[in-house]
């Protein structure tokens, strides 16, 4: 016999190689406010956010919570859906996440608001306080706006706006490097 002849008499009669059955990618639905999943993972971690926001009182502080929420927001996601996350699905978490932040900051800053016997007081006592500290060119500015309702009502508003596009950018970036974290640890293993 040839050796040509010979190898493909046994590649012939060679069994077949064992191959691991393959396990499936899991594919998750995407990431938007219609994913139970995604809701879940995000609101608590919102909740937690707008607390310790609130709570504290420090901006400094409740921007990190943003920021600590969205990326804690991929990481539950991951952990109720076993799918892996991409950058783009990250940041979409930590978005809802920081609407979610937003509103909650909102509801509670309303209640507060409605539950003081004056909510005004501290607003008609900031001229004074800038006035003891010898700004009073500042004192004379915030007392106009704290005159004129209408003007109140734009400065609360462009506030509320303000602190709404802050809340959002830093939970969506901690949602994005919450995926990048995450997609890093998963290509380790």
């Amino acid at each position: 016999m040839t050796p040509e002849a010979l190898a493909r008499e046994r590649a012939a009669n060679a069994l077949p190689l064992r191959r691991e059955p393959e396990t499936p990618e899991i594919v998750a639905p995407p990431v938007s406010f219609s994913n139970r999943a995604a809701l879940r993972a995000c609101y608590w971690n919102a909740a937690l956010a707008a607390f310790f926001g609130n709570v504290i009182g420090n901006p400094l502080l409740a921007a990190f919570w943003s920021a600590a929420a969205g990326c804690f927001s991929v990481m539950a996601y991951v952990r109720r859906t076993g799918a892996t996350v991409t950058f783009e699905q990250g940041c979409r978490l930590g978005a809802m996440t920081g609407a979610m932040v937003s509103a909650l900051t909102v509801i509670v800053a309303g209640i507060a608001a409605f539950a003081a016997e004056d909510p005004g007081a501290q607003f008609r006592a900031l001229p004074e306080q800038l006035r003891e500290q010898g700004q009073t060119e500042q004192a004379e500015v915030v007392a106009q706006v704290v005159a004129d309702p209408a003007a109140l009502a734009v400065l609360v508003a462009f506030l509320l706006i303000l602190l709404t596009v802050m809340t959002l950018a830093l939970a969506t970036i901690g949602g994005g490097l919450g995926a990048r974290w995450l997609g890093r640890k998963n290509t380790r293993q």
